[in-house]
């Protein structure tokens, strides 16, 4: 089924497999992606941070106020920043 927010959050700069869903909370103006934590962990930290910044603005640019990564099980693997802005990654090692 083809899911419109997924796919604006699916675009080339995004690897095979890491996107698994994105799932707008209204009443918390935020939007939650869900990735693959493998695809994640192999990603170069740099390149993490890029690609959460890009979502972070497309968010941003759709009227969410923040934006939540997790894993499969609902782990936070970065967030939104609460002052400031720009994204906070997690560790990944904290993870499990």
């Amino acid at each position: 089924s083809f899911d419109p927010l997924f796919e604006l959050f699916q675009d080339t700069a995004v690897p095979e497999g890491l996107l698994r869903a994105a799932q707008p909370i209204p009443e918390q103006d935020q939007l939650l992606l869900e990735l693959s934590v493998d695809v994640w962990a192999q990603m170069p930290i740099d390149q993490r941070q890029t690609l959460a910044s890009s979502w972070l603005q497309s968010a941003l640019d759709l009227d969410y106020a923040s934006l939540q990564l997790v894993n499969q099980q609902g782990e936070m693997l970065g967030r939104s920043a609460r002052v400031g802005g720009g994204m906070i990654l997690f560790d990944l090692g904290l993870l499990g």
